[in-house]
């Protein structure tokens, strides 16, 4: 009976002291499935039972933001503030999730979903767009911060979010009155839910000037849902591709086999989780070839 008693306090340390604690950035690593990361290392669990107690209830800001190091540590530096765009804010109650953000025109929304939440895995996914979600990874409830694996605002990002009060919560309500269901048709249509999500250039064909291929990590194309296109090429080289780096505004048509970007209107073919974009014949434009980046839970 001794024993039984002294395993029986020694498990509840354990577990007081991961559910207090959250995990420091050099405690985690992480793999890549795919062209995910996803946790091996450092991931506290999340029962439902915790879920329901520390996360529902409780409205969520992101205050820190770390990028995933290519041997799957996380690097120390702080990349938030940053331009061009934020996590989003979020609110979990039972039975759903109100979600806060704002779009690259200044429109303060608010946006009401479901979830579903595995304590297996840690993930949260939401009913849309395509069951996108974020990774629990843990969580300090003396500090009242969520460390969670980012693959919906900030696709592969580690984000700290810390538990708003109540006079904050009620700050961003009143702020956030435009209610995204409602507003997205104006601006979107619903076939180009297909293209959303962050691409990358595979390959770019020039005809007779030959093929030219890039690595997964090289240069990004990330269709906003509610926003703009974003291309971030991180390879520092000083080079000729489809839309070099910043910002530019998009509309896409599935059935036409069109897309237009920035006024300029282009052939195109969507199959699955490939995209190519013809920009011309072989003799006077290059066809590009971009890839989806498959996130852990549907992206």
């Amino acid at each position: 009976m001794k024993k039984y008693l002294l395993i029986l306090i020694a498990a509840m340390t354990v577990m007081a002291c991961s559910d207090d604690e959250i995990t420091k950035l050099d405690d985690y690593a992480f793999t890549k499935n795919g062209n995910v990361w996803v946790p091996v290392k450092g991931q506290q669990r999340f029962l439902d039972v915790d879920f329901q107690s520390h996360i529902v209830g409780h409205g969520w800001k992101c205050t820190e933001g770390y990028k995933i190091n290519d041997d799957g540590s996380v690097n120390p530096t702080n990349i938030f503030p940053i331009d061009g765009g934020a996590p989003y804010n979020y609110y979990f109650r039972k039975e759903g999730c109100t979600i806060y953000f704002v779009d690259y025109k200044f429109t303060s929304y608010y946006w009401e979903l479901g979830y579903n939440y595995n304590e297996g895995t840690g993930i949260v996914s939401f009913d849309e767009p395509k069951n996108e979600g974020i990774t629990l990874l843990s969580y300090d409830r003396k500090k009242g911060l969520l460390t969670l694996l980012d693959h919906v605002s900030f696709y592969n990002t580690v984000l700290v979010y810390r538990s708003m009060t109540d006079e904050e919560l009620e700050t961003i309500r009143s702020r956030h009155t435009v209610n995204y269901e409602e507003e997205r048709g104006n601006a979107y249509t619903p076939e180009m839910e297909g293209i959303w999500g962050n691409w990358y250039l595979k390959e770019v064909n020039r005809g007779f000037g030959g093929v030219q291929t890039f690595e997964p990590d090289e240069i990004s194309y990330c269709f906003y849902n509610h926003g703009p296109l974003v291309v971030q090429d991180t390879s520092g080289k000083d080079r000729a591709v489809f839309h070099p780096a910043g910002t530019y505004e998009y509309s896409f048509d599935e059935e036409a086999g069109t897309i237009a970007i920035d006024g300029s209107t282009y052939r195109c073919v969507l199959e699955g989780n490939n995209l190519t974009i013809d920009t011309g014949s072989a003799w006077d434009g290059p066809i590009f070839t971009f890839v989806r980046r498959i996130g852990s839970v549907g992206m």
